[in-house]
């Protein structure tokens, strides 16, 4: 049986926060996380759908992971960009599948945008190669860089 992708619900909340730190706690090298911050993205996608949105990855009304998207305009590329900011797909659900149905969904749903992006920590080398395996190149002229 297929994944239903299910937009974010306040009924998911407590679920939703308990897998976004399981990923920060297995992906430790980006930036900190907290509740605050989960809150806010919650908060500003709900009130701003152009922005993004989070998508709930549920199989027979459990859920198996989820994603939170971000649209933007792109002078480079000409056109949308879909950002996919998180995935994360639960320990006892991995290597059936999920992550390859997801990105199929994300293929099809999101086939106008001009690209489709994704950020990999250096150090999971497993990710880059299946993300490479799917299509995903390595954008050669790009580092990224921040000022706050």
């Amino acid at each position: 049986m297929s994944l239903l992708f299910q937009d974010y619900k306040r009924k998911y909340k407590f679920e939703l926060k308990r897998m976004i730190f399981s990923l920060y706690e297995e992906d430790p090298e980006g930036e900190p996380i907290d509740s605050n911050k989960i809150d806010t993205t919650i908060e500003i996608l709900q009130k701003h759908p152009e922005k993004g949105k989070i998508i709930m990855l549920l199989k027979n009304d459990k859920i198996v992971g989820y994603s939170i998207l971000i649209n933007y305009w792109s002078n480079e590329y000409g056109g949308d960009i879909l950002h996919i900011d998180e995935l994360f797909v639960k320990e006892q659900y991995s290597g059936k599948g999920y992550s390859k149905q997801f990105f199929n969904y994300i293929f099809n749903e999101y086939n106008s945008y001009k690209a489709i992006m994704l950020e990999v920590t250096p150090s999971n080398k497993k990710a880059f190669r299946y993300y490479k395996k799917l299509g995903f190149e390595e954008v050669k002229n790009k580092h990224l860089m921040r000022c706050i």
